[in-house]
């Protein structure tokens, strides 16, 4: 789960990061949990949770 987490940070933090902020979002955080990778995000709507679902397939609990 650490190598999982580990490619999810590097695609939110470094290579993704302009693209991400461009969209009008922050991602604060990432944390595994439970199998999968937790993603904390900032001014989060419904447009958000469909581009986090379809990129990384992230639990939307």
């Amino acid at each position: 789960m650490l190598k999982l987490q580990k490619e999810v940070d590097r695609y939110l933090f470094e290579t993704h990061a302009k693209d991400i902020e461009q969209r009008g979002f922050r991602v604060t955080h990432t944390a595994p949990v439970d199998g999968y990778v937790f993603c904390r995000i900032q001014e989060e709507d419904h447009k958000i949770k469909g581009y986090r679902r379809n990129v990384f397939a992230c639990s939307l609990k």
